[in-house]
């Protein structure tokens, strides 16, 4: 498999951390609370980033132990219906990718080895399952919510919520001061696979905190030791744009 396959297919299935889950949010904090579990669930659920439209510019650092690679690139989303992005290496476009709910088309312009299938393509190449809706709350930056049977902690990393008992074990950190998330993670048993998400560089867009800087750190037989770096700039929401792409 070539680079530009292998990072394409590494994104989704990074980001692609399980079917049957549901959302929860980032925000700003904009009521009092108790800090218990419940409390803290609900408020991330009001406070979801929401967006008809997203923009951005990108940048991508990955390394694993099939390869080191860096490449600029631009993500378009439209909601519930296409995630676009292009990808691009010494300013030359490398690779075309179109998400659709049930599908992933790539071109690769320079392997020549396009694709036309449907997602479970990535779980078929990565031991992962994939699903749209997943994909698209996390390019949202809204967490990965498997349970409502969540614990609650405070220590030197800020607010914790946590479940031992889900399936996969779930972790995630929130800052004090806002209720942003800082962190999650997830880890399985059986097979041994462990994934973490860090989200920093929280902007203020109109009424919505983004996070425009995430770092992603797998590791699992399959794939091996993984990061991912992805840094976002020049984030616009709810203005519609062109997701040029010949299938």
């Amino acid at each position: 498999m070539n680079q530009i396959k292998f990072l394409i297919i590494g994104i989704i299935a990074l980001l692609a951390l399980s079917c049957k889950s549901k959302k929860i949010a980032t925000g700003t904090k904009t009521e009092v609370v108790e800090n218990t579990a419940k409390s803290l669930q609900n408020l991330m659920i009001r406070n979801q980033v929401s967006a008809d439209w997203l923009s951005a510019k990108l940048r991508l650092n990955l390394k694993s132990e099939q390869l080191t690679i860096g490449l600029s690139g631009n993500l378009r989303l439209e909601k519930d219906k296409a995630i676009w992005i292009n990808v691009k290496k010494f300013g030359i476009e490398a690779a075309r990718v179109l998400i659709e709910p049930d599908s992933i088309f790539v071109i690769d312009r320079f392997g020549g080895n396009n694709i036309a299938e449907d997602l479970s393509y990535v779980q078929r190449k990565m031991n992962f399952p994939a699903n749209f809706q997943m994909l698209q709350a996390l390019v949202l930056g809204n967490p990965v919510f498997f349970t409502n049977d969540l614990e609650m902690k405070s220590d030197s990393t800020g607010l914790v919520l946590f479940s031992e008992s889900s399936t996969p074990k779930s972790h995630y950190v929130l800052d004090e001061s806002n209720y942003a998330l800082r962190q999650m993670s997830f880890r399985e048993s059986a097979p041994p696979r462990l994934m973490a998400v860090e989200l920093s560089d929280y902007q203020l867009i109109g009424d919505r905190n983004f996070s425009h800087t995430r770092v992603i750190d797998a590791d699992s037989k399959d794939s091996g030791k993984v990061n991912l770096k992805i840094q976002m700039s020049s984030v616009e929401f709810d203005l519609p744009k062109k997701m040029p792409f010949k299938k």
